[in-house]
């Protein structure tokens, strides 16, 4: 693995020169290990944080985002102040020349050692009832933390959750997370984990692009300079429109104007949670309808409660799901004790059966041994040894 450092930084700047950007101010606290991913105007970058002595990521913002600096700049700071341990934390947020043109961004965001659910999802069929609602609770906390600061993610799917060494779980990237209040800066849609209401915004917008780049007189788009995404249900870019991805709106002239209401992001963050557990626990997609979901964990999940929880949470009607995360987490904390008492009244019961059956034993052992002894006459006949005292 190659450790980029003063003398062979201009190796990033290799290429293609817009790709990577030049970072050469960051070299006094951070050591560039290796480029993680690129594309889309970003590039992710594994780095060692000299002061505080451990790895990060940087997260660089390579296009020009001026239309943007701001949103971002507000997103990396109330994601800093978030403090919750299934979530990484933001150390930092970098404007490298901010009144150039061509100013460049970095987020500093904690390293989380782990593998992703889209790669371990692909080597095994499922995993065990109990790790998933282990891992269902922890998520939900996270879920609660950002939804209690009015953070919504808006990507939730296997991609973006890691599990570490430890056994738990971290809901990473929050690039297309949207803090109520702010102007949206994204329409994002990842197919099988975006919620119904989520596709629809999505494909009425990128319906209304299309229109507008042949021409034809539309409805305008919400939100000046917001970029259109969509993803696949592995989480890769796709582009299954004649249109590429847009990154600005604007260029179409497009003017802040709601003709469609955006989802309740909340809500939508509850059902792509919910997709995302379905995932993990059948080891396959999440399909449209609510019978069909009811139907696949019939055959995969033994847990009623469980089966409960995730078509509730995937229930097409947003108003039919959970009312907040707090009130998920709640369910699913129920849902624990009351297979912990059932576990325990289980136990108890078996224990006490245990404990007559060897009483019955015992005693059946007893009057077996003194009819034995009585036949072989080492008992006279009225012992004490007799019950029936004959």
């Amino acid at each position: 693995m190659e450790t980029y450092t003063q003398n062979n930084r201009s190796s990033l700047n290799s290429g293609n020169s817009s790709a990577f950007l030049e970072i050469s101010e960051l070299f006094d606290s951070y050591i560039i290990i290796s480029l993680l991913s690129s594309g889309n105007g970003t590039a992710v970058y594994k780095a060692w944080h000299i002061r505080l002595r451990r790895f990060v990521i940087l997260k660089a913002a390579t296009q020009n985002i001026s239309d943007n600096q701001n949103t971002t700049r507000n997103e990396a700071e109330a994601l800093k102040n978030m403090k919750n341990v299934h979530l990484p934390q933001v150390y930092d947020y970098i404007e490298v020349a901010p009144n150039n043109e061509n100013s460049s961004s970095y987020t500093v965001i904690e390293y989380v050692d782990g593998e992703s659910f889209d790669k371990l999802t692909t080597r095994r069929a499922g995993f065990s009832e109990a790790d998933v609602i282990k891992w269902y609770e922890q998520l939900a906390c996270a879920l609660e933390a950002l939804h209690e600061n009015n953070i919504s993610h808006r990507d939730i799917k296997p991609t973006n959750i890691i599990l570490t060494s430890k056994g738990d779980v971290c809901l990473i990237d929050f690039n297309h997370a949207h803090i109520d209040g702010f102007p949206m800066k994204v329409i994002n849609c990842s197919y099988g984990f975006a919620s119904p209401e989520q596709l629809r915004f999505y494909e009425f917008h990128k319906s209304r692009i299309a229109s507008r780049k042949q021409n034809i007189i539309v409805s305008p788009i919400p939100e000046q300079g917001c970029k259109l995404e969509n993803h696949d249900n592995t989480g890769t870019d796709c582009t299954d429109i004649s249109t590429p991805p847009i990154h600005n709106l604007k260029a179409y002239g497009i003017e802040y104007s709601c003709s469609i209401n955006p989802p309740d992001w909340k809500l939508s963050d509850i059902y792509s949670l919910g997709a995302t557990m379905f995932h993990i626990l059948t080891g396959k997609r999440p399909p449209e309808r609510a019978l069909d979901i009811m139907a696949e964990l019939r055959n995969g999940c033994r847990s009623r409660r469980l089966r409960d929880i995730i078509v509730k949470s995937m229930h097409e009607n947003p108003a039919e799901r959970y009312e907040s995360a707090s009130m998920l987490l709640t369910a699913i904390k129920n849902m624990k004790y009351a297979q912990s008492t059932t576990d325990a009244h289980r136990f108890t019961s078996n224990k006490l059966f245990i404990g007559t059956a060897a009483a019955v034993v015992s005693a059946s052992v007893s009057i077996y041994a003194i009819s034995l002894l009585k036949q072989s006459g080492f008992v006279k006949r009225g012992s004490s040894a007799f019950v029936n005292g004959k």
